[in-house]
């Protein structure tokens, strides 16, 4: 895509600038999402929520309701970008797909600022970026999938997921439903990215791509709004440049939304907010998604009407220009780069690298231990070795996570149980399993050695680290596992 010149300068940006930005569903969905991350930190899990994690909430909120405004996109991703690093490790996977967007964000700035150029340059710089992350995304989704634990109705996360959701408990309990989730996720996370890869069906594959989502996110299993919400602003990326012109110049739509401007539509967005966190922090998950699900179904329809391909119909605003190229372009130079990252972030499992935050979320993946459940990649991953050795916690000396592992019968790799040992206080022993081999009472001091021989530094621990290992087949699903 081709910048557009401001009137207000190179670096400004002028109110027609914004009445004409391309990516208004995107900045949009973004700042819900800073809204429902927040509520992801601060309340669905334990960490701790720094004034950054604050911040995204508020910036969010501001966004989504102002989604052409300059100044809280600009602090949403700041206030995102420094809490990745605050938070840091976290395995959750819609955590890394974000970071992998604000490297995107992050390096077109720097280039925008570089080469001196408009606003409008700099939303457009990052949106192929955003797009093959999506792709990335649903290819994992697919493939980690193909496995005997995903197929099995008796053990699938779709199985699981279905008997959370907000429906009758015939219907939940249903084997045929149960059948039938499994089979639909791979129709279905196909048949997105197809819609999404011509240009014709587009608006369907956003749409049906926020439907599949929204269905996620209603689910009592997991805190889905948040990753949700995500995918559906990168499901906006591949909208037509000209969308959000189509809606500035709708005249019930614009008038809609001055009214939520308001004094009075600002007190409801407060108070339906308010509302929202308040469910989130009750642990409602089910009351909190339907909330979310409330603004993204009209949402989900105006996508739908103003993505719509339509040569005939007229789009003001001649300097509005956009370059041929395909929805997938490979540039700037960067982007091919950042995809190569992503897709390998995502393949390390099967290279016996980390198995946390490489997508295969709720996937019933089993790769540890020389064991592979993959039905295409059978054989144990390599060449790396790190998921080879497992421990069996026998005493976990007062460690949380080494005491949820042993209660649990789980294994953990290794390599997690010296990082996990290696943080623990000096006092710390712990007792294991590894080889046939029981190791007692062995403190920080008998493991220095190992601690020298097979960790990295700690800022590459903080990106590299695995999930407790679940030795029973069928993989069941789980959570964490």
């Amino acid at each position: 895509m081709q910048a557009i010149p401001s009137e207000a300068g190179r670096l400004g940006i002028s109110a027609e600038d914004f009445r004409a930005a391309p990516h208004g569903f995107f900045l949009f969905a973004l700042g819900l999402f800073g809204f429902f991350h927040w509520l992801y930190y601060a309340f669905a899990h334990s960490f701790t929520a720094y004034p950054t994690t604050h911040l995204m909430g508020a910036a969010g909120l501001i966004l989504a309701l102002f989604p052409l405004a300059r100044l809280p996109f600009l602090i949403l991703v700041a206030a995102m970008a420094m809490d990745s690093v605050l938070q840091a490790p976290v395995l959750s996977n819609h955590t890394m797909l974000k970071n992998f967007l604000l490297l995107a964000i992050l390096a077109a700035g720097l280039e925008t600022l570089l080469r001196r150029e408009s606003w409008i340059f700099f939303i457009q710089r990052f949106a192929p970026a955003g797009r093959w992350l999506l792709i990335g995304m649903y290819f994992y989704g697919v493939f980690h999938k193909i496995n005997t634990g995903f197929l099995d109705p008796e053990v699938s996360c779709a199985t699981a997921l279905w008997r959370e959701m907000p429906f009758p408990e015939f219907v939940r309990e249903n084997v045929f439903l149960h059948v039938t989730g499994i089979w639909a996720t791979f129709i279905f996370e196909g048949a997105i990215v197809a819609l999404l890869l011509f240009r014709p069906t587009r608006h369907l594959g956003i749409f049906f791509g926020i439907a599949f989502h929204s269905l996620l996110a209603i689910s009592g299993y997991a805190f889905y709004p948040t990753f949700s919400t995500l995918t559906i602003a990168l499901h906006c990326l591949f909208l037509p440049a000209w969308a959000h012109v189509r809606v500035a110049e709708n005249s019930r739509i614009m008038h809609a939304l001055q009214r939520l401007r308001s004094p009075g539509g600002l007190l409801l967005c407060a108070v339906i907010a308010s509302v929202i966190a308040g469910y989130a922090a009750l642990g409602m998950l089910v009351s909190t998604a339907l909330g979310w699900v409330l603004i993204i179904a009209p949402f989900a329809f105006l996508v739908l009407h103003f993505g719509r391909e339509s040569l005939d119909t007229p789009v003001s605003g001649n300097d509005f220009r956009v370059l041929p190229a395909g929805v997938l372009a490979l540039t700037p130079a960067w982007i091919p780069i950042l995809a190569a990252m992503f897709f390998f972030n995502g393949a390390t499992p099967y290279l016996g690298l980390k198995t946390a935050q490489a997508f295969n979320m709720f996937a019933n993946l089993r790769l540890e231990g020389g064991v592979s459940n993959h039905l295409v990649l059978r054989q144990p991953p390599g060449p790396f070795e790190y998921l080879g050795q497992l421990v069996e916690i026998t005493g976990s000396g007062g460690i949380p996570h080494l005491n949820y592992i042993e209660q649990n019968d789980l294994r953990l790799v290794y390599y997690e149980f010296l990082n996990r040992v290696e943080h623990a206080g000096p006092a710390a022993k712990v007792s294991y399993r590894m080889n046939g081999i029981d190791y007692v009472d062995r403190t920080k001091a008998d493991l220095q050695p190992e601690f020298d021989r097979v960790l990295h530094s700690r800022w590459f621990r903080a990106w590299f680290h695995f999930k407790p290992v679940d030795l029973t087949m069928p993989k069941p699903c789980a959570r964490d596992r």
